[in-house]
């Protein structure tokens, strides 16, 4: 008889966002290193013979994608790309390289292609996430306000974005038959991770892509979680006009670690078409790893000590236990409800006889917010009758952003994680209002890069 136990990581309150998943076009798995040998009391794990059930299939997948978006026809390769096939190799890989690099860590486990090993992956599962009405959402999205660049300069059609959302979860199965009773341990990662299978998108426009732009735009939902895959981890991303950028390969935010330490370059251009989504560099994808290594693999040593009263490590070394499992969305839950910036310093710079005069605005932004010098957003005054409510005024021109925990910018003093970000707008009569903003009195002007509501271009945001 073979024992069956199911152990879970904690589930997320917020649905999951972002990475390249493991085996993905442009993203490699972790290199092992050399030198490092097990101890004796090492133990193997076969991992090479596990089978991936995808969506309870082990040889075929999900369904495949819906045949049209918006006004786009799929094709039947793009099509394929909802099935998540083209996972199946590279899962095993990721895990198998995980698994390896903590063994020369010193934990208990190495991993092992012999068929001796007592101790096996036996199933990797890769589940819809239970709640969702339809797991593959289709979504047909037009960009435009400070998405946009030159969209008023009568250029002919826009920027539209046609993508699929995939929520998952990732289940393992391993059997031990060190015992003379053989048993099954189910854990579960933490994370839901949210998939973007398929994407394009058409720019006749030129498009600015950023974190703050798409959070303050869509929130947490699926169509952040398409335009955050495009970033490829990064905080901003350009693509010019008369671009095209598209993949039929599983893309995920929620694995990037997006840390200083290992920074994700900027590609040099969008690709004009193709398979393969934005490139990333090599072992990035942290947050995935990291969420095995707490909620599966350690889990599953401990139960090993506790069946067969083996003195085991399961200690992950420093270099692994220090790691986040956070999403994306977790770690800039304080971002996703900050439509207003408040401004914070104004200084006319331009002032011509015969237009308006120019002027330089100054306000705080977290650093992950992605702003850079050509993005546009838009300047917004509460009403003074309602302070919670903002009505959008003026488009302004980002220059710049800099600073130092601690410098300041305008009136305000930057904090650890800010960033102090420059913009200029024409406005007339506008005197008055900039020597306001210099005072010590309430913050009546702010930006955001939301183009607000389509009824009356307001926002609806108290400031803290």
């Amino acid at each position: 008889m073979i024992a069956r136990r199911l152990r879970r990581g904690g589930l997320l309150g917020v649905a999951g966002i972002l990475v390249v998943v493991a085996g993905a076009p442009g993203c490699s798995t972790s290199e092992d290193d050399e030198g490092s040998s097990a101890s004796a009391a090492s133990a193997t794990i076969n991992v090479v013979g596990a089978k991936v059930a995808i969506c309870d299939d082990e040889a075929g997948g999900c369904p495949k994608c819906d045949e049209k978006i918006g006004d786009y026809e799929l094709t039947a390769d793009e099509r394929e790309s909802c099935t998540l096939k083209i996972l199946r190799g590279g899962l095993k890989d990721r895990v198998n390289a995980v698994i390896s690099r903590a063994g020369r860590q010193g934990f208990f486990l190495r991993t092992s292609g012999g068929t001796g090993a007592k101790y096996k992956l036996v199933r990797i599962k890769v589940l819809p996430e239970v709640g969702q009405e339809q797991n593959a959402r289709s979504q047909y999205t037009k960009l435009s306000g400070s998405f946009t660049v030159n969209e008023g300069a009568g250029a002919s059609g826009g920027v539209s974005v046609y993508s699929v959302s995939m929520p998952v979860r990732f289940a393992f199965e391993f059997e031990d038959t060190t015992g003379d009773t053989p048993r099954q341990e189910v854990f579960v990662m933490r994370n839901t991770y949210n998939l973007t299978p398929f994407f394009y998108m058409n720019s006749v426009l030129a498009v600015n892509l950023s974190v703050g732009g798409i959070l303050s735009q869509f929130g947490g939902g699926p169509v952040a979680s398409a335009l955050l895959s495009a970033l490829g981890g990064n905080a901003s991303l350009k693509v010019d006009a008369a671009h095209q950028v598209k993949w039929t390969t599983p893309v995920c935010a929620d694995a990037f670690d997006g840390s200083p330490q290992e920074p994700a370059p900027v590609p040099a251009a969008a690709p004009a078409s193709g398979g393969a989504p934005p490139s990333a560099p090599r072992d990035t994808l942290r947050v995935f790893d990291n969420d095995f290594l707490a909620n599966v693999l350690v889990p599953a040593c401990e139960q090993y000590k506790k069946d067969n009263g083996d003195d085991v490590s399961c200690d992950l070394g420093a270099r692994e236990s220090t790691g986040s499992t956070q999403t994306i969305l977790e770690r800039n839950a304080n971002l996703l409800n900050r439509k207003i910036l408040p401004v914070a310093g104004c200084t006319v710079i331009e002032q011509p006889l015969l237009s308006a005069n120019t002027y330089r605005m100054s306000f705080v932004a977290p650093k992950a917010w992605g702003f850079e010098s050509g993005h546009e957003a838009f300047l917004y005054e509460a009403n003074p009758r309602a302070s919670d409510v903002w009505h959008r005024q003026d488009e302004i021109q980002i220059i710049g952003a800099d600073g130092d925990p601690g410098e300041a910018c305008g009136s305000a003093r930057l904090a650890d994680g800010e960033i102090c970000v420059h913009a200029t707008t024409q406005k007339s009569r506008f005197g008055g209002a900039c020597d306001a903003i210099n005072g010590s009195g309430p913050r009546t002007f702010g930006i955001s890069q939301s183009t607000g509501t389509s009824e009356d271009e307001t926002l609806q945001f108290r400031l803290r």
